[in-house]
């Protein structure tokens, strides 16, 4: 929205903004309260446009310049590739700065996690996540462009151009949300598509249900698995693996040279017991520099090379780790502490419930 645009342009002082054309009313509403000097706009249909109002069309501009870039050498642990905003479910939105080893050593963490499905050069990957939030950038586009594979993007979400998409473009890989798969088993022409292409789904962003995996792994015969991470680790921190023994519930082991551990809740200094319930920290390659102008909030998150992710979990004597609740959503009933995954559970077994939250 132009209010969510406004917050993020004034928060990192933004001076050149690239977007499609569709979305430029959003950001002529907020444009006199801002830093942005340079307004590019890009046409999915093609069509060009010459300038006008201080607007550059993105192709006309390429057209117009030299083959070759200059000279640039970052260095790739130091400095900052993507100030990128998180969802501020627990609070307001922050900008959490990634470096370039950040954003690569998850990309080649996730393709060695998924090396049974992703075939250099072989595979396609339907991307409907959206290429502004953390995890379509590692598990569509990065991931894409680190095996050499195809991407088929669409825009938005919507379930029958999904289908659609699914049906005539084949792809092997498809990342996406617990709404998305639910949206596609409940479509009503679910039926007039063939979805056998598909052998690798990885489902983020919210809790995964054993019904929604059983559905959509006997309608496709792929693997339908759970994971989880952090706009603040890249984002990816677990995946449940593609072959072996599934665990129910679980968003899995950590990834390669990824640290994951449970420490107690009040003071974050001792590791608990597998079983046990605490907070999840997390230390690896992925975990970022810190968060954009909040010096506080980033001494509070990284502590002694871990980052707190403030969630609840508890892990198993195999290191599969299950998530209870955020930190800071516990409910608190008749003296009880309540998990609303618990309570979202147990409505979504009646048949008549499509989704709850």
């Amino acid at each position: 929205s132009s209010r969510e645009l406004e917050n993020r342009l004034q928060d990192c002082g933004a001076e050149t903004i690239i977007l499609l054309d569709e979305y430029l009313p959003r950001l002529q509403a907020i444009q006199k309260r801002n830093s942005v000097k340079n307004v590019i706009t890009v046409n999915l249909a093609g069509k060009t446009k010459a300038p006008q109002g201080g607007v550059l069309d993105y192709d006309l501009l390429l057209e117009g310049t030299e083959d070759g870039a200059p000279a640039h050498f970052p260095d790739p642990a130091g400095d900052v590739a993507l100030i990128q905003y998180t969802g501020g479910t627990t609070g307001i939105s922050k900008g959490v700065m990634l470096t370039h080893f950040n954003l690569v050593a998850n990309t080649l963490q996730v393709r060695e996690t998924l090396a049974a499905a992703c075939c250099r050069g072989q595979d396609r990957i339907l991307v409907a996540l959206p290429l502004f939030h953390a995890y379509g950038i590692t598990l569509g586009m990065n991931l894409a462009l680190s095996i050499a594979g195809t991407q088929i993007l669409l825009p938005r979400f919507d379930a029958g151009a999904v289908l659609k998409a699914i049906n005539d473009y084949r792809p092997s890989y498809f990342p996406g949300t617990p709404y998305m798969y639910t949206s596609l088993l409940n479509h009503p022409r679910l039926a007039d598509f063939d979805l056998s292409s598909l052998k690798a789904c990885i489902s983020v962003s919210a809790p995964l249900l054993p019904e929604t995996v059983r559905r959509f792994e006997a309608l496709t015969g792929g693997r339908l698995v759970e994971g989880y991470g952090l706009t603040e680790a890249s984002p990816v921190i677990t995946l449940n693996p593609l072959c072996g023994a599934e665990k129910p519930g679980s968003i899995g082991r950590s990834l390669p040279d990824t640290d994951c551990a449970v420490v107690n809740l009040d003071t974050g200094e001792k590791e608990l017991q597998p079983g046990e319930f605490g907070e999840l920290i997390v230390r690896g390659p992925q975990v970022m520099k810190g968060y954009w102008n909040h010096p506080e909030e980033t001494a509070h998150a990284l502590r002694d090379g871990w980052l707190f992710t403030g969630d609840v979990a508890r892990m198993d004597e195999d290191g599969f780790i299950y998530i209870v609740n955020r930190k800071k959503m516990t409910i608190t009933a008749v003296g009880y502490d309540v998990n609303p995954r618990d309570v979202e559970d147990a409505i979504y077994e009646h048949p008549g419930v499509t989704e709850a939250v």
